[in-house]
C-alpha cells in the first residue's frame, strides 16, 4: 500500500509497530495509548476484537450513553454473523493478501463496533483512536468488511503520524473548503483535514484493488474501481489547484505522492480496458 509502504520505509515507525505490542508504541505515540484507555474494561489482545453495540453498555458506558441515539440495536442477521465468527474470519483473510497489512490492522483497529446507524457518525475519530464504527449489513461479504478495515486503518495511521508530522498548518486544520462533492452532513463544504483523509483512503483502496481485485470489481462499501478513481482524481485536483497553501511541506509531499499513484493506476487500468 502507498501509505503503508511509507511507514515500512521509515525505520523508526517500523520499529514501533514491528511486534504488534502496545508497549512499543508507548514512548512515541502517547495519544494512541490515551485513546486505548477508553477500553479499560476490555482486555485487549494482539488481535482485533469485535463487539456488537449492546456490548458497550458495560464495556464503554460513557460512549454507549453518548452515542445510543445514533446506533441501531444489532439486527438478528448481524448478531448471527458475529456469533459465527464471520468478522474474525474476514480480518484473518487479510493475512493471505499482505502479512504487514494484517498486522497493522490488528494494531490500529483494536476494537470494532459492528453496528447499523440511525444517522451519520464518523467511523474513526482521533479521540477514540483504535476504536472504529463498522456499519455493516446482512449482505456483507468478507471482501466488504476487509475494505472497511483498510478504510479505517488508513485513517488511524494518518491520525498517529499527525501527532509528529503535521500535514496541515495547525491553525488551518479545521478550515472549510468548497468542493464538488456532497457532504453527508449537508452541503458541499468539508473540513480540509477530513477531505484530505478521505482522499488518502480512496488512494489506498485503489492500490489494494489493483493488487488483489479485478479490473471491473465493485462492492457495497466503496463502489466500483472507476468511481473511486474518478472521485479521487477530482478530490486531488481540488486540493492542489485551490488549497495547497493550507498544507505543510509533509502534506504537500503526500499530495505529490498521491498524484503519482493515481496517474499510475489510471494508466494501469486504461491499458487493461484497451485489451
Amino acid at each position: 500500500m502507498f501509505y503503508l509502504n511509507t511507514i515500512r520505509k521509515n525505520e523508526e515507525n517500523l520499529a514501533i509497530f514491528h511486534n504488534c505490542q502496545t508497549s512499543e508504541i508507548e514512548t512515541k505515540h502517547l495519544t494512541y495509548l490515551q485513546s486505548l484507555a477508553h477500553f479499560k474494561k476490555v482486555k485487549l489482545t494482539a488481535k482485533t476484537q469485535n463487539f456488537l453495540f449492546e456490548d458497550l453498555a458495560n464495556l464503554m458506558p460513557d460512549y454507549f450513553s453518548d452515542k445510543e441515539n445514533i446506533h441501531k440495536k444489532s439486527c438478528a442477521a448481524i448478531s448471527k454473523m458475529y456469533q459465527q465468527s464471520f468478522f474474525d474470519q474476514a480480518i484473518l483473510g487479510l493475512k493471505a493478501y499482505d502479512k504487514d497489512l494484517y498486522r497493522f490492522q490488528n494494531i490500529i483497529n483494536k476494537v470494532n463496533l459492528l453496528t447499523q446507524l440511525n444517522h451519520y457518525t464518523p467511523g474513526n475519530e482521533k479521540d477514540y483512536l483504535g476504536f472504529g464504527n463498522k456499519e455493516v449489513t446482512k449482505d456483507f461479504t468478507h471482501e466488504d468488511f476487509q475494505e472497511l478495515c483498510l478504510h479505517q486503518l488508513a485513517h488511524g495511521l494518518l491520525h498517529i503520524e499527525e501527532e509528529s508530522q503535521h500535514f496541515l498548518k495547525d491553525h488551518l486544520k479545521q478550515t472549510f473548503i468548497e468542493t464538488d462533492f456532497v457532504n453527508r452532513r449537508g452541503g458541499n463544504s468539508f473540513e480540509v483535514q477530513i477531505f484530505f483523509h478521505s482522499l488518502m483512503v480512496g488512494v489506498e483502496i485503489l492500490i489494494f484493488r489493483c493488487l488483489y481485485r479485478s479490473y471491473d470489481y465493485s462492492n457495497a462499501v466503496h463502489g466500483s474501481n472507476q468511481k473511486i478513481l474518478r472521485r479521487s482524481m477530482d478530490a486531488h485536483r481540488i486540493l492542489v489547484s485551490k488549497y495547497q497553501f493550507l498544507f505543510s511541506s509533509r502534506g504537500s509531499q503526500i499530495l505529490e505522492q498521491m498524484e503519482n499513484e493515481l496517474n499510475r493506476i489510471n494508466e494501469y487500468w486504461g491499458a487493461y480496458a484497451s485489451r
